[in-house]
């Protein structure tokens, strides 16, 4: 027979981007219940998905609440075009990557890079990567500016 509870602790459990520990479900027949705080949106969102591909899961309550859910970005100041994003240069220095000589070098490229780092919408996901694990590849599979990122480290090293 199925243990649903089983299945679902396993599921929340083998995904990296929510916080162990943090996330707690009560299952009931086939109805499961999500508790606990996160940082992200998206990780309230994914713990939701996880659960839900759990089979003999019939229903989900989801009560996870997000930190800082109800913060008023309002007052950020936007990003021009010319500002480096503090994202994009945490990334590119764990890459090994100087921005300054980035910019001079490979200028055309680099202000692609530049202008779609601020829009970007996985912005939560890399923030987190940034944070809790800033040597994870995990930023490659999301990240509109891995190839070009990745490539720009290629080629700095055959420079160097």
């Amino acid at each position: 027979m199925l243990d649903i509870r089983a299945e679902v602790a396993n599921a929340l459990h083998w995904d990296i981007a929510i916080p162990r520990h943090r996330v707690t479900a009560d299952v009931d027949g086939g109805w499961v219940t999500l508790q606990g705080v996160v940082e992200w949106a998206y990780q309230r969102s994914l713990a939701e998905a996880d659960v839900r591909r759990v089979p003999g899961v019939t229903g989900i309550k989801n009560e996870i609440a997000v930190r800082g859910a109800h913060t008023d970005h309002s007052m950020a100041k936007p990003p021009t075009p010319d500002d480096v994003d503090d994202l994009l240069r945490s990334r590119m220095k764990i890459l090994g990557l100087d921005v300054d000589a980035i910019e001079r070098e490979f200028h055309e490229v680099f202000d692609k890079i530049k202008r779609n780092c601020p829009s970007c919408s996985d912005r939560e996901p890399c923030a987190l990567d940034l944070k809790s694990d800033p040597d994870t590849l995990v930023w490659e599979a999301y990240c509109p500016n891995s190839d070009a990122l990745n490539a720009l480290v290629a080629l700095t090293e055959v420079i160097r």
